[in-house]
C-alpha cells in the first residue's frame, strides 16, 4: 500500500501506518500506474483526481492490471469534510478500509476481445489478455455452505450468472447490477473495493473521529468529479460530507444503509440512473435521515437539511456487529417504530393458521432461536420473538405445507414480546397419557393413512408415544 500525493496537497504524514511519496501533479499518474503494475494498492491524493479517474482507469486496464487497486481522493474532500473531521482522520479511515480491502478475490478472466499492442502481447502475454471485471464474490464460504436450502442469491439472478453453492459468478454474463448483493441474509456477497466487512470499520472509525454530525454521500465513482465542484461552492451552507464512492449505487444495500444510520450519519444518495434507489423507495425511510438527490442542487438542499443533526453526538455506543441490533439502535436514535427493507435486515413472521400442523419443522431448522414450540399440559403453540429473527428463510423451506411468511419489516411493538402465531390442543397417548404432538397434525395423518387404505392397526399406532409403540410391538412378538 503507498499513497502518490502531489506536492503541494500540505499533507501532515506522520500518523499514517504506510508509505507516502510525493510528486509534481503532471508525474502523479505514471507513479499511480507504475506501481499498479507492481501489484501494489496506490491512494492517488491530487486535485482532479476524480475528473482523471476514467482516463485513468482505461490506462489500467490495457495493462492487464486490477483496476480496483486505485483509490483516488481529491484534497476537496478534506475541506467538504470540516470542521467534523480533520484531513488526515478522514485519509486514515479511508487507508484502514483499503487495506482491509481483499483485491486477490476479484474476479478476472482472459479475453482476445481486449485491445492490447505488439509489445505488451510479447512481453507479457498473460497481463495483457487479463481482465477484471466489477462482479461480486463471496467471503466465508464456509457460512454459505451451511445453508444448504439457500440459493437466494441465484434466483434474484436476472442474468443467471450465478452458479453453484457456494454460489461463482460468471463475470462475463454479471453486469453488475447489484441485486443479489441484496438477497443474501448473511451479507457473504460483495463487490470489489466495497466488502462489507471493510465499509463497517470504516464507518466506525469514522463516527469515533467525528467530532459534529456528518453526511455520507453515496455516489458511483464516474459522477464524483460532477458533484464535487458544486458542493465545494457551498460548503459553507452544507453539512459536512464524507463521498462513498462505488461502481454503482445499486451496489450499496438496505445492510449498509441500516450500519450507516445506526452509527449516527445521515445519508444523501446520489441517483445515477438507479434501477433500486429512487424516491419512491424513500417511503420506507420515513423520520430517518435518508435522501435521494438527482442533480447537484438537490444534493446541495440534502445537506443543508442534515445539517447539525444531531446522530453523531447521540450515537455514542459501539456499532453492533449483528444487523438486528443496528436495527434496533437506529431506531432508539431517531424515534422510529416501525421499518420496512428490500434487503432481509430484520425478519417478520406471520404462519397461516389453518395450514399449520405445529409439526416443528421450522421451529428445529431456526438456527437463531426466533421460532420455538411451546408445550404445556393441554396446548401446544408456535411463539416467535422478533428481536432474534435473522431473515434467513430456514424456517420457509422447511415448512412442507407453505404455511409461513416471511416479511422483511420491524415492528417495535412486538420487538421484546413472544408473539403466539398458532395455538392448538395436545394429543395424547391412548395408553400412558404422555404428549404425542398437536391435535391437528395427529388427525392430519390419520386423514392421509385413511385416504392411503392403510390398516387399522397401523392408523392406531399414531396415537401412541414412541414408547407404547415399542411396547405394543413387543407385546406382538412376544404372542
Amino acid at each position: 500500500m503507498i499513497i502518490i500525493a502531489q506536492e503541494d496537497v500540505g499533507l501532515d504524514t506522520r500518523s499514517l501506518p504506510v508509505q507516502v511519496e510525493f510528486y509534481p501533479i503532471e508525474k502523479i499518474e505514471e507513479k499511480i500506474l507504475y506501481y499498479i503494475i507492481k501489484n501494489m494498492k496506490v491512494l492517488g491524493l491530487y486535485s482532479g483526481a476524480w475528473s482523471t479517474y476514467t482516463d485513468l482507469i482505461q490506462r489500467i486496464e490495457l495493462q492487464g492490471v486490477n483496476p480496483y487497486a486505485y483509490f483516488p481522493v481529491d484534497p476537496i474532500e478534506f475541506e467538504l469534510a470540516e470542521p467534523a473531521l480533520t484531513a488526515a482522520d478522514l485519509l486514515l479511515s479511508k487507508l484502514l478500509m483499503i487495506m482491509m480491502t481483499k483485491l486477490d478475490r476479484v474476479p478476472k478472466s482472459y479475453t482476445l476481445s481486449k485491445r492490447v499492442s505488439r509489445r505488451d502481447l510479447i512481453t507479457n502475454p498473460i497481463k495483457s489478455i487479463t481482465k477484471y471485471y466489477s462482479a461480486p464474490y463471496i467471503t466465508m464460504e464456509d457460512r454459505c455452505v451451511a445453508h444448504p436450502n439457500c440459493n437466494l442469491c441465484i434466483e434474484s439472478c436476472p442474468k443467471e450468472a450465478l452458479r453453484g453453492k457456494p454460489p461463482k459468478v460468471n463475470p462475463v454474463l454479471c453486469d453488475s447490477c447489484g441485486i443479489c448483493l441484496w438477497s443474501c441474509p448473511h451479507q457473504l456477497l460483495n463487490m470489489p473495493a466495497f466488502e462489507n466487512s471493510s465499509y463497517t470499520y470504516f464507518i466506525d472509525n469514522l463516527r469515533m473521529r467525528a467530532k459534529r454530525s456528518l453526511t455520507l454521500i453515496i455516489v458511483s465513482k464516474k459522477k464524483a468529479s460532477s458533484i464535487i465542484g458544486g458542493l465545494f461552492e457551498n460548503k459553507e451552507k452544507i453539512n459536512p460530507a464524507v463521498l462513498v464512492t462505488l461502481d454503482r449505487i445499486d451496489h450499496f444495500t438496505d445492510f449498509h444503509l441500516v450500519a450507516s444510520l445506526a452509527a449516527g450519519f445521515s445519508i444523501a444518495i446520489y441517483n445515477d440512473n438507479s434501477k433500486i434507489w429512487n424516491k419512491d423507495k424513500l417511503r420506507n425511510y420515513s423520520g430517518l435521515p435518508v435522501g435521494i438527490a438527482e442533480n447537484v442542487d438537490e444534493l446541495v438542499d440534502l445537506l443543508i437539511l442534515f445539517n447539525n443533526s444531531e446522530g453523531i453526538t447521540k450515537s455514542s455506543k459501539m456499532l453492533p456487529s449483528r444487523k438486528i441490533s443496528q436495527v434496533r439502535m437506529l431506531t432508539e436514535l431517531y424515534g422510529v417504530k416501525n421499518l420496512a427493507f428490500d434487503a432481509p435486515v430484520i425478519g417478520y413472521v406471520n404462519v397461516d393458521q389453518d395450514s399449520c400442523l405445529l409439526c416443528d419443522a421450522c421451529s428445529s431448522m431456526c438456527p437463531t432461536g426466533a421460532l420455538a414450540l411451546e408445550v404445556t399440559e393441554n396446548s401446544i403453540s408456535l411463539r416467535f420473538n422478533h428481536a432474534y429473527c435473522d431473515a434467513c428463510w430456514e424456517c420457509v423451506w422447511a415448512c412442507s405445507h407453505e404455511a409461513i411468511n416471511l416479511k422483511y419489516v420491524y415492528n417495535n411493538d412486538i420487538l421484546d414480546k413472544k408473539v403466539t402465531l398458532t395455538s392448538d390442543k395436545i394429543a395424547k397417548c391412548k395408553l400412558c397419557g404422555r404428549p404425542i404432538g398437536s391435535l391437528k397434525m395427529i388427525r392430519h395423518v390419520e386423514e392421509i393413512l385413511k385416504r392411503r387404505g392403510a390398516p387399522k392397526w397401523v392408523q392406531e399406532q399414531i396415537w401412541l408415544c414412541p414408547k407404547c409403540k415399542i411396547y405394543g410391538l413387543y407385546r406382538s412378538i412376544r404372542k
